[in-house]
């Protein structure tokens, strides 16, 4: 959210940075949605801004040295329509600002798919404020659809510090929901079993607050879906999940195989080769469905397994 004026932004954006090396310090993973490419530098902060300019000019040494951190060391990666799970809409919908319809907000309203917190330099009174409401806008059939969203916005420290408190509560509350996973039984998911493997992942550390609540959202899908689907065509549709088997060249290539053998509660180790794409950074989640008994084994979360195409 560019500042109006040069001044502004350089009495004020020292604050933004010291947010996001707090933010960072906790753990919190960031994106950006502006199409953009390049790093903290090459951000539009206001207009006839210059970035290096305002470093030599800060007098402060360990303001100077933060900022500079932030730079050198926290990644924020350019998020593209693919990696988000409403891939094939999102580049359909437009996001306004309820407060001001002739603002954009691209980076808000992708925050509002993936049920993340938006952070905005704090440049105007529209930006002050938690949550943010976003008007999603739609085409419908020839009609255009409108839904307000309300999401969370980090603009201060004391607003992350509150938010970071909710997260840390909110994470501790997911990780005890997997932890009380059985491998099978369990009431939320009557039509799914757990390999040990998979519940070992799902309460793993490397699981993030993002992490939870996709999760959550695919393993409800599968279980409503697989009850009527008679075949993996069936369970795409049911489910509306981006499901997909490994290429045949990877199949073939024992290495890489044998990396999607898991023990099955029942059957003991087979293979897991269909696989659950909708999730951030590259994680898949490995399944084994069957449409006879309507039940499906989750064997696998974490990292995309290596492949003939992408070998580790």
């Amino acid at each position: 959210m560019p500042f109006f004026s040069v001044e502004d932004c350089e009495v004020n954006l020292a604050v933004f940075f010291e947010i996001l090396h707090s933010a960072n310090l906790k753990g919190i993973t960031f994106y950006r949605a502006d199409d953009l490419e390049g790093g903290w530098s090459s951000l539009v902060y206001a207009q006839g801004f210059e970035f290096g300019k305002w470093i030599s000019k800060i007098k402060n040494n360990d303001q100077c040295r933060l900022v500079k951190s932030v730079i050198g060391n926290v990644k924020c990666r350019l998020i593209s329509n693919e990696s988000i799970d409403q891939k094939n809409s999102i580049k359909d919908i437009l996001f306004v600002l309820l407060s001001d319809q002739d603002i954009e907000v691209k980076g808000l309203g992708v925050a509002s798919i993936l049920n993340a917190y938006g952070i905005s330099f704090a440049s105007h009174t529209n930006w002050k404020v938690d949550p943010v409401t976003v008007i999603q806008q739609w085409d419908e059939v020839g009609a255009i659809q409108k839904q307000n969203v309300n999401v969370p916005n980090i603009y201060s420290q004391a607003n992350l510090d509150k938010i970071l408190d909710e997260l840390a509560v909110k994470k501790q509350s997911n990780k005890n929901y997997f932890c009380n996973l059985a491998a099978r039984g369990n009431i939320d998911f009557p039509h799914l079993i757990f390999c040990e493997s998979a519940l070992k992942d799902l309460r793993s550390s490397s699981v993030t607050a993002l992490d939870f609540p996709r999760i959550i959202s695919v393993l409800n899908k599968l279980d409503r879906a697989i009850c009527g689907s008679t075949n993996l065509d069936d369970l795409i549709k049911n489910s509306g999940l981006d499901i997909s088997g490994e290429s045949t060249e990877t199949m073939n290539a024992a290495k890489h195989a044998r990396k999607r053998l898991f023990k099955h509660p029942n059957l003991g180790r087979v293979l897991f080769e269909v696989h659950v794409k909708n999730f951030t950074d590259n994680k898949r989640m490995h399944i084994l469905a069957d449409y006879v008994s309507n039940c499906i084994c989750i064997g696998y979360f974490g990292r995309h397994l290596s492949t003939v195409t992408t070998p580790k």
